[in-house]
C-alpha cells in the first residue's frame, strides 16, 4: 500500500492542533509556537513481533508512556506528537495497533498526531 494511503487509512491526524500553521502536505508542517522555548524529544524503538497485534499495541503503548515520562521530567509543556514508522511490509494488524496505540495515548493526553514519515525498511517506530 503507498505510503499516503497507510496515512489516510490509519494515521489519520486524530484532531486539530492550534500549532499546525499550515497542514502537512508531503512530510511537513508549519508550525506556529507561542512558547520561550521549544524542545522536541524523540524516541524510536523496533517493534518485538510484529505479527502480534495485541504485543505491538501494548509495546507501543508502553514507549509512548516512557517518552511522556522523559518529557515530564523537564519544564516543557507537550503541545503535539510527530511519528515516523518504517515498515519492511504492509501489516494490517500492526498498523491497526499502532494506530489505536496512538490514537489512545494522543486523546488521552490531548496531544494531536500531527504528521511524520513513513517509509520502507526494517521496522522501527
Amino acid at each position: 500500500m503507498p505510503e499516503f494511503d497507510i496515512i489516510k487509512q490509519y494515521f489519520r491526524p486524530s484532531a486539530k492542533s492550534s500549532c499546525v500553521a499550515v497542514p502537512n502536505g508531503d512530510d511537513a508542517a508549519v508550525l506556529t509556537l507561542d512558547l520561550p522555548n521549544v524542545l522536541s524529544v524523540s524516541r524510536w524503538y523496533q517493534p518485538g513481533n510484529p505479527d502480534d497485534a495485541k504485543g505491538s499495541f501494548q509495546e507501543c503503548q508502553d514507549q509512548l508512556k516512557r517518552l511522556f515520562n522523559q518529557i515530564n521530567d523537564t519544564p516543557a509543556q507537550p503541545v503535539a506528537l510527530l511519528m515516523n514508522l518504517v515498515l519492511p511490509e504492509e501489516k494490517p494488524d500492526f498498523l491497526g495497533a499502532i494506530s489505536q496505540a496512538i490514537n489512545k495515548f494522543s486523546s488521552r493526553h490531548h496531544l494531536p498526531l500531527i504528521g511524520g514519515d513513513t517509509t520502507s525498511g526494517n521496522y522501527q517506530v
